[in-house]
């Protein structure tokens, strides 16, 4: 059985799984408790966060019939950085074939990279090869050549997010974690290899954050996490219209659009937790929306997106997932706005339970941890879509069946 865990600011979602007969995974076990301990993204009672990890544990392993004591895990803290990074090994002064030893020697250098003190390397992610100066390659073996280049992401997460995480969750009873960068994870559920190959982006609005990852020939070429997320789209609500949040959040769940409301009479009753009934315009609830919703496409999205590529690279259009992306009218508004192709993403390939955009990271997780078991993907230093982990705490493969 393998396991996800998905400790998003809202809830805690919990998948356990195993490798079906037909290519894919099972989902055995689905566990899922809300989380008050760590509004946008920040914990700030840990008992709170821990309680929800537990209830959302125990749910998943009386589905599943079996212990959950290992589990691949998200991370996706806004002091997380991604940053490329070039490395080059020498052959020799006369030209020589490249071998699988030059390409493990090269990658090992890629975790002697220089991070910040405070900062603990997550993933090396593997984007190119060149040799001399030759076309960009997924690998170089067998190429001749004096010197071999490579290029990678890598990863970095603050040591206290990763040490109180993964202390979280062991407490909770899980003794074996692993940790994954979430907008890596989402693009495992959510993307097709034939999309990352053209060039795509993947945007997941979670709570308390917003993850994107850009991918162009195979490749991550841009990951980040930022502040802007579905809860700024509940807080505006409420500071305009003077809402609880909780009502606010309920008003745009259940009525919230961004389509145009022509009828500015058209209202809304919202029940607050009181009881207390309260009535609002339906027009100036989806005019409240829509401006936080630029924000998101143009502000964030789109600048990102720019920034690393040229929108003609972007041929498979963007997916965009995550509990804030069910918004009525984002993914229209979005199309229309970026004049590209935007999709909703749902995770594929699952079977034993259907899997709405919400549970895209922790389906991720699944994905990555079925692919870091494979051993026919476990090939140092090539760009095949394997992550190169380097928070296995501990073992946790080793543990896979």
């Amino acid at each position: 059985m393998i396991a996800s865990i998905d400790a998003g600011s809202a809830a805690v979602k919990v998948l356990a799984g195993r490798r079906s007969a037909n290519p894919g995974i099972e989902i055995i076990g689905r566990g899922y408790a809300p989380n008050t301990g760590a509004p946008r993204g920040k914990v700030t009672d840990l008992p709170r966060v821990l309680d929800a990890v537990v209830r959302a544990v125990t749910e998943a392993e009386k589905a599943a019939g079996a212990r959950i004591e290992s589990a691949v895990a998200g991370v996706g803290d806004l002091g997380c950085k991604s940053f490329s990074v070039t490395k080059t090994e020498t052959l020799g002064t006369v030209s020589r074939v490249v071998n699988r030893a030059d390409i493990d020697k090269l990658h090992t250098s890629f975790q002697s990279t220089q991070l910040p003190s405070n900062m603990s390397l997550l993933h090396i992610v593997q984007t190119g090869f060149w040799v001399d100066k030759g076309p960009r390659l997924r690998n170089p073996a067998g190429q001749t050549g004096k010197v071999l280049h490579g290029a990678a992401q890598i990863v970095a997460v603050p040591s206290n997010i990763r040490d109180d995480l993964v202390n979280c969750l062991r407490r909770a009873g899980v003794g074996s974690v692993e940790l994954v960068f979430e907008p890596l994870a989402v693009s495992s559920a959510v993307l097709t290899d034939d999309e990352k190959e053209l060039g795509v982006a993947v945007v997941d609005v979670g709570a308390g954050s917003t993850g994107m990852a850009v991918w162009l020939e195979g490749a991550p070429r841009y990951l980040a996490v930022m502040r802007l997320s579905a809860s700024h789209f509940t807080k505006d609500l409420s500071e305009v219209l003077r809402l609880s949040v909780a009502s606010a959040e309920k008003l745009k769940v259940e009525e919230g659009t961004l389509n145009n409301i022509e009828d500015a009479s058209q209202m809304v009753t919202v029940v607050t937790a009181s009881n207390a009934a309260v009535t609002v315009s339906r027009q100036l609830t989806s005019k409240i929306l829509r401006a936080r919703s630029y924000d998101l496409i143009e502000d964030f999205v789109w600048q990102a997106l720019t920034s690393v590529v040229s929108p003609g690279e972007i041929r498979a259009g963007i997916v965009m997932t995550g509990g804030g992306a069910l918004l009525d009218g984002l993914v229209p508004l979005a199309e229309k706005r970026l004049g590209i192709g935007v999709r909703l993403g749902s995770p594929e390939g699952f079977s034993g339970c259907a899997l709405t955009p919400e549970w895209s990271c922790a389906a991720g997780l699944l994905c990555y941890a079925v692919e870091a078991s494979n051993p026919a993907r476990k090939d140092a230093g090539l760009v095949s879509g394997f992550l190169r982990s380097l928070t296995r705490i501990p073992g946790l493969l080793k543990k896979i069946s």
